[in-house]
């Protein structure tokens, strides 16, 4: 099992925010750090790649960042403050990725929330001739409370949370002094970021309610194991279940995983759905027998985002409605159209996808997801459906999945490339 993509671009930005070297193992291999590492190289650093380890160097002498042409990538977001931390200037353009709703200065993703927190820390920042320009010329500690950015007012929530607690830890990290960053987001990737910045040498201290970050000392290298990628393994469990095979998931650290999709992992429960977890192993398969349909919510503090959408494709085989409810992203459904032209029951209604009992077959013509998750799902629904289904969209799947299609061949998937297409 590949290492987690959202820590290994984390990594990326730890290193060039301390101009440190980081070791990264069990790195995936997707065309996201290709791109990541050339734009690190057109910085002024270096990045040395292997198959599964990837080495930084993280001294930089340009504060430009590439456009979305040039870097396709949402994960060029977070050099953002990573370049302002280093140079004390940055210039971005936007960034490239799934597109998820439409957001300030016609960007898909939302950037503003990450400026402000830059502010807390002594930033000043504009947008001119079409471009942001951040500058500091130095970076001063701060209190950040990320419930500013919250579209809860009692707990983070909404699609700003995430990015406004990364952004924090890594300004935290660089600033000179103590910085308190109040009520975080608190995922798997900001916990593996701290222990990036632990490993080098940075002391975080993780209370109830906030994290303490005494910045601005650091050792000049490290090396960290990434852990498994949950997204995948959920991934490779919703394969299992919709073609009714069972799975051996060799991932070398199984806690690790369960404890980053516990929430996920009840929700499978509720259908009958149950991985086994021995010691070096997670075992997937299908359900135990037939199951009713369920409401699934996925929020910044409970089921993942970016696995609510594999989750929710298990829901066409359930013998009851469900509803689905993405309180993060609102445009996420954007795996329903192309499930619909399969047969899919599935409708988008305000902020929800109504899911009912469904039978699918193959489309006429291709189906063209237009984001990575959707990508997945298709190909899990073509997996699972008697007949050719052609599924577009490989460029999703190589820059979220490190050799997905190989490895589906490898386990007894008939799948054959388009002219064209490359794996």
């Amino acid at each position: 099992m590949p290492g987690n993509k959202h820590s290994m671009v984390l990594g990326f930005a730890a290193a060039v925010t301390l101009g440190a070297e980081l070791t990264l193992r069990n790195a995936p291999w997707l065309s996201e750090r290709d791109v990541l590492a050339r734009t690190v190289e057109g910085l002024g650093g270096r990045v040395d790649c292997d198959r599964d380890t990837v080495r930084v160097s993280g001294r930089i002498t340009s504060g430009t960042l590439p456009g979305p042409a040039e870097a396709p990538i949402h994960g060029i977001v977070y050099l953002l403050p990573a370049v302002l931390a280093a140079r004390g200037e940055v210039t971005f353009r936007g960034a490239g990725g799934d597109s998820l709703g439409a957001f300030e200065w016609g960007y898909n993703r939302p950037v503003k929330h990450m400026l402000e927190v830059a502010e807390a820390f002594g930033a000043q920042w504009e947008r001119r001739d079409g471009a942001l320009h951040a500058r500091a010329s130095r970076l001063r500690p701060a209190t950040v409370d990320i419930l500013r950015w919250s579209q809860d007012p009692a707990r983070p929530a909404g699609p700003r949370v995430s990015g406004a607690t990364k952004t924090a830890l890594l300004l935290a990290a660089a600033a000179p002094g103590t910085s308190l960053i109040l009520n975080p987001h608190e995922k798997e990737a900001p916990h593996e970021l701290i222990t990036v910045l632990r490993g080098l040498g940075l002391r975080i201290d993780q209370r109830d309610g906030g994290w303490v970050v005494h910045g601005g000392t650091a050792h000049t290298a490290a090396e960290h194991r990434l852990m498994p990628d949950p997204v995948e393994t959920m991934t490779w469990q919703a394969f299992a279940a919709l073609t009714g095979s069972t799975l051996e998931i060799d991932c070398g650290d199984p806690a690790h995983v369960f404890t980053s999709i516990h929430r996920e992992l009840a929700f499978l429960n509720t259908l009958g759905i149950e991985p086994v977890f021995t010691d070096e192993a997670v075992i997937v398969g299908p359900a135990k027998g037939s199951y009713a349909g369920a409401d699934l919510i996925a929020e910044s503090t409970g089921i993942s985002t970016d696995i609510a959408p594999l989750l929710a494709v298990l829901l066409l085989g359930a013998d009851s409605d469900s509803v689905v409810e993405d309180r993060v992203w609102a445009g996420r459904y954007g795996y329903a159209e192309p499930l619909r032209r399969m047969g899919a029951r599935m409708r988008v209604r305000g902020r929800r996808l109504l899911v009912g009992p469904s039978v699918l077959s193959p489309p006429g013509a291709p189906l063209r997801p237009a984001d990575t998750r959707s990508t997945a799902v298709c190909l899990a629904a073509a997996l699972a459906t008697p007949g050719t289904t052609t599924v577009g969209g490989l460029d999703h799947l190589v820059r979220g999945y490190a050799a997905l299609l190989p490895r589906l061949t490898d386990v007894g998937a008939r799948i054959e490339l388009a002219q064209g297409a490359a794996a």
